[in-house]
């Protein structure tokens, strides 16, 4: 196994290259570490964010300090611990035909019925619907089946920054088959905290890399709730 770590000498190149070298030794992987730092060859990987993690040749990480779980999930993936929250793809839930054959059984008992279930339960609507426009700015903190301390972290995090706020916040299980649609919706690519507002959106990506500082985390969530 190839795996390069791309930083022009940042700092926070110089922790993924020692993070990746850790979780490397710790778990005995046959594999060699490479740290690019020459910017023509950066770019001509096709990295556009510095630090940025390949595997064999292939993109997996960029732009942010990857936990040593996330490292061994991109190296290992069958014997990473990881949740996989975090870089991964949602709308994949595990058991999902479960999940499949447990909704169409709850749609015999009628469509009607579903409507008013789904009204009990505050289903979040897709977006650039009436109804969401309706509601003015509404914050969504999207998770999976599977979480993680960071994972509960991060919504607390979120809904302590919308405190005396005059937004709707809504937390939403993408593992769910009938939500499934916001992967679409907000072009989503992993789980993270979408701020939707007069028919637009914005992903508030830096979550996962400011988590780890309440402060900043804060003051992030609440500088996407201002007017541009």
């Amino acid at each position: 196994m190839k795996i390069q770590i791309f930083g022009t000498g940042c700092e926070k190149c110089t922790k993924l290259y020692d993070a990746v070298q850790k979780v490397v030794q710790q778990h005995g992987l046959q594999a060699t570490v490479e740290k690019v730092s020459n910017i023509d060859e950066i770019t001509a990987a096709g990295v556009m964010m510095t630090p940025a993690l390949a595997v064999d040749g292939k993109i997996v990480a960029s732009g942010k300090v990857l936990s040593e779980g996330d490292i061994l999930h991109h190296l290992e993936p069958e014997h990473s611990p990881h949740c996989g929250c975090h870089g991964e793809v949602v709308g994949k839930a595990p058991n999902r035909v479960k999940q499949v054959v447990s909704f169409l059984l709850l749609a015999v008992v009628g469509v009607s019925l579903g409507l008013m279930v789904m009204r009990e339960m505050n289903r979040p609507v897709a977006s650039g619907t009436a109804a969401v426009a309706q509601q003015g700015t509404v914050v969504y903190y999207f998770y999976g089946n599977h979480r993680c301390a960071t994972c509960n972290k991060m919504e607390a995090l979120t809904v302590k920054a919308l405190k005396d706020k005059n937004v709707t916040y809504k937390a939403v299980n993408i593992d769910e088959p009938a939500n499934e649609h916001y992967v679409k919706d907000f072009q989503l690519d992993a789980r993270v905290v979408v701020i939707q507002k007069r028919g637009a959106f914005t992903k508030m990506e830096k979550v996962w890399d400011l988590v780890g500082d309440e402060e900043a985390y804060i003051a992030y969530i609440q500088s996407g709730l201002q007017d541009k």
